[in-house]
Formats: C-alpha cells, sequence, structure tokens
C-alpha cells in the first residue's frame, strides 16, 4: 500500500456494519470524526476504530528512538516485521481497524507516475489492520519530533491485484 487513501463518506457510515441492531453505546455521538476526505495523507488526524469505539489519531508513528536515528515518520508496518521490537507490543496491544474507501497506488506512465484508486469490487468500506501507539498519558508528554499515531499493516504485494482489469480509470 502506498501513502494515500480515501473515506468519502461520513457519518456513521463505517461503524454501522460493524454493530447489531441497536447503537453500540460506543459509536454513539461520535460521528463529526467521520469527515470526508478523499486523499487521506500521513501526518493528518483521521479516525480509527478500537476496543472503545472510534477515535480521531494521527496517521504516523514516531517513537524516541526514531527521532534519535532520524528515522522518518512510520505510516505503514510490514506483516513480515511483526516480531521486531518496534511492532511486536503493538501487535498484541494496538490492534485497530482504519476505515476507508480505497487507496491510491501510483503506476509509472510515459516519464510520470499516474495514480490508480484502488477498492474492493463490492464498493466501500473496506477495513485496514492497523496499529495504534498512541497512549493518553503519553500524547501530551511526547519529546519534539516524537509522534504517537497509528500506522497502516500491509504485507508484501506477491501476485499484484486479484483482478487487472481496469475500468472507468479504476483498478477494480
Amino acid at each position: 500500500m502506498c501513502g494515500r487513501y480515501s473515506h468519502g463518506q461520513k457519518d456513521l457510515f463505517y461503524v454501522e456494519p460493524l454493530m447489531s441492531d441497536a447503537l453500540d453505546p460506543r459509536f454513539a455521538d461520535l460521528p463529526e470524526i467521520f469527515r470526508p476526505s478523499w486523499n487521506v495523507s500521513p501526518g493528518t488526524q483521521q479516525p480509527i476504530i478500537g476496543p472503545k469505539g472510534p477515535r480521531l489519531e494521527t496517521w504516523g508513528f514516531r517513537p524516541a528512538w526514531a527521532v534519535t536515528r532520524k528515522v522518518p515518520m512510520m505510516v505503514n508496518a510490514r506483516l513480515d516485521k511483526a516480531s521486531t521490537s518496534t511492532w511486536k507490543s503493538l501487535f498484541t496491544s494496538g490492534r485497530v481497524l482504519v476505515p476507508a474507501d480505497g487507496w491510491y497506488e501510483w503506476l509509472p506512465v510515459a516519464s510520470k507516475k499516474q495514480p490508480y484508486f484502488i477498492q474492493a469490487n463490492t464498493g466501500p468500506p473496506v477495513y485496514f489492520a492497523g496499529l495504534s501507539s498512541a497512549r493518553p498519558s503519553s500524547e501530551s508528554a511526547a519529546a519534539p519530533g516524537v509522534v504517537y499515531g497509528f500506522v497502516i499493516v500491509t504485507a508484501p504485494a506477491e501476485s499484484g491485484m486479484l483482478e487487472t482489469s481496469m475500468t472507468d480509470g479504476r483498478w477494480c
């Protein structure tokens, strides 16, 4: 996955598929956090869905050791690196869902890169697996350059897209 995705719906569109018939109290009074954005970029506040319900969090993670080593902010966590010290505790206690309509991939066309919007054949919503590093007490005490937020879990693209026919300018 690249560094951009989209969530163009609002209100409870993304949480309704996760609810039973009755409105779960964890989702009450929170539709305002689902503001449409068709070009979500790293470093922005975005909605995620955790065990206690939806909340806004920064897309990105940069712990203190990364600041010291001048490592840029991370936005993705590779699944094959789940056992490394950076991600191990987050895979255990920081799992979240990242609601979206789809994501963008850039492919070389002529001498430029052309963005293509990738979405599920059935349409939105889709949910990315995410890891949240945010802790209520640690965000307020963060040192300069440290970012406590979420990352999206990715895996190597081994076989490409399942269907690679192109219609209306979108891969489907």
